[in-house]
């Protein structure tokens, strides 16, 4: 008899079903927050910009991975951000300050992310836009 895939080996089938619903999840989150958040949306469509930018520009391979890891972790920030955010408004709809307290740090952390990725846009396109500015 063959041998099973080391994900189906402990618990079988199961184990791949959790996986599978996580992922269902997870993807029913990313539309949640694209639907609810203009933030995400804004996100979404400077990844989507940069993609085509990086694609036309034909980039490395290295700043490949500098702009997709830094699309990721501002979409995740973004989902982050959103889910603080719904879970403070559970709690209480009235002022707390460390509620916040809270979603400011969140707020704070997606700022911070913004900052970094433009920075690191700036350094992976700007030449290559002035060259095109200056033609």
């Amino acid at each position: 008899m063959a041998e099973q895939p080391f994900f189906l080996a402990e618990r079988g089938l199961a184990t791949l079903k959790n996986l599978l619903r996580s992922i269902r999840i997870g993807i029913a989150g990313l539309v949640h927050t694209a639907r609810e958040e203009a933030n995400m949306r804004w996100h979404l469509l400077a990844a989507v910009i940069t993609v085509a930018c990086g694609t036309a520009f034909r980039i490395s391979a290295i700043e490949w991975a500098l702009v997709v890891g830094c699309i990721g972790v501002m979409l995740a920030l973004e989902c982050v951000n959103t889910a603080i955010e719904r879970l403070a408004d559970r709690v209480t709809t009235e002022q707390d300050p460390l509620i916040g307290q809270c979603k400011d740090a969140a707020g704070g952390a997606v700022l911070i992310m913004s900052v970094a990725s433009a920075i690191i846009g700036l350094i992976v396109f700007g030449t290559r836009l002035l060259s095109l500015v200056s033609e």
